[in-house]
C-alpha cells in the first residue's frame, strides 16, 4: 500500500513537526512526503529541510503564490503515488488512518474516501464531526457530512481530472472542489472511522468575513447549478438556504457592515430555513437586519 502525503505550510514553526512526525507514524504504508513551503518566514522551511535532511522519502518544495489551493496543486502535480493524502501542517493524523482508508474493499472502484475527523478547540472543547451519505452524496456536501480535507483520501487521477483545487475558493474549498467531482461522476466511499485531528488556530482565516461569505457565494453558484440542470430538489433548496442563513449570521457577528449587502439572499426563504423560535419572532418583528443584530448584541454580552 502506498501513498504520497502532502502538507502545504506557511510560518507554522509551532506545529509542523507534530503533522510531520503523524505521518512518519503512520503503519503498514509505503509513503512519500511532500512539504510544499508556501513562502514562510519564519523557522518552517529550517524544521522541514531537518526532516529531508533525516529522511529520503521527504522532499522540500516551495509554491511562491501565496495560497493553500496553490500548494495543493503543486503538491499534486509532484505526487507519484496513486492516493494523496492531504494534511494541514496544523493537524496531525492517527497511525492506521492512511492504512484504513486504502484497506477498504471497494478502494479500487473509489476515488475519494470521505471519513469523519475530530476537532480540539482553542477554548479546550472537543468536537467530532460525523459523515452521511443520505443516499445522495450532493445532500451530504451541503450538510457539512464530508468530513475535512484532512480527513479525506483522494486519488491523484480524479483530482486531476477536475483540474485540481480551485486557486480562487477563498473558502469551504474541499466543499468546491468535492461537489466538482460529484458532478463529475467521480465515486465516493464513505469509511466511518475518525482518525484525523484537527486543532482550531487562532489566527484562522474562519476569523475574518470573508470566511463565510465566500461559503454564501459557493451555496449559490451550487443552487444555480442545480436550477440550471433541474436537479433542485426541496431537500437540496433547504440544505443551502440554512447554510445561507447560517453563514450570514456568523459573517454578521464578525462584520456586520460588509455582511448587510448580503441579507436580502434570505428574505424570500424563510421559510425554508431552521430557526430558534425568538429568531422567528423577532424577525417578524424588526426584519432580518435587527433581528441579526439583536443575536449579534446577545452573543457578544454572553
Amino acid at each position: 500500500m502506498e501513498a504520497s502525503v502532502v502538507i502545504p505550510f506557511y510560518n507554522a514553526e509551532a506545529t509542523l513537526a507534530r503533522a510531520i512526525d503523524s505521518v512518519l507514524a503512520q503503519q503498514n504504508v509505503t509513503l512519500e512526503i511532500l512539504l510544499i513551503d508556501n513562502n514562510s518566514t519564519d523557522k518552517s522551511r529550517a524544521i522541514a529541510q531537518s526532516y529531508v535532511d533525516k529522511y529520503k522519502h521527504i522532499a522540500l518544495s516551495t509554491e511562491a503564490t501565496h495560497g493553500a489551493n496553490h500548494a495543493r496543486n503543486l503538491g499534486l502535480s509532484l505526487a507519484t503515488k496513486e492516493w494523496i493524502q492531504y494534511l494541514d501542517a496544523d493537524d496531525e493524523l492517527l497511525p492506521f488512518k492512511i492504512f484504513n482508508q486504502l484497506s477498504i474493499n471497494d478502494i479500487k472502484d473509489n476515488d475519494v474516501v470521505l471519513s469523519p475527523y475530530r476537532e480540539y478547540t482553542l477554548s479546550g472543547n472537543i468536537i467530532d464531526y460525523e459523515i452521511d451519505s443520505f443516499n445522495d452524496i450532493q445532500l451530504s456536501l451541503l450538510l457539512g457530512k464530508y468530513g475535512i480535507t484532512t480527513s479525506i483520501l483522494w486519488r491523484k487521477k480524479a483530482l486531476e481530472f477536475v483540474n485540481g483545487w480551485n486557486i480562487n475558493q477563498f473558502s469551504h474549498q474541499e466543499l468546491e472542489l468535492l461537489f466538482r467531482l460529484s458532478i463529475n461522476n467521480r465515486k465516493f466511499f464513505y469509511f466511518n472511522k475518525s482518525e484525523s485531528i484537527v486543532h482550531e488556530q487562532i489566527n484562522s482565516i474562519s476569523n475574518s468575513t470573508e470566511f463565510p461569505i465566500s461559503g454564501v457565494l459557493l451555496m449559490k453558484e451550487i443552487e444555480e447549478y442545480f436550477i440550471q440542470n433541474k436537479t433542485l430538489s426541496i431537500e437540496r433548496e433547504k440544505a443551502i438556504q440554512n447554510q445561507i442563513y447560517n453563514k450570514l449570521l456568523w459573517a454578521f457577528k464578525i462584520n456586520s457592515e460588509e455582511t448587510k449587502p448580503y441579507l436580502n439572499l434570505i428574505k424570500l426563504k424563510l421559510d425554508l430555513i431552521i430557526r430558534p423560535w425568538y429568531h422567528k419572532i423577532l424577525t417578524r418583528l424588526v426584519g432580518i437586519e435587527n433581528t441579526f443584530a439583536a443575536i449579534k448584541w446577545i452573543s457578544s454580552v454572553r
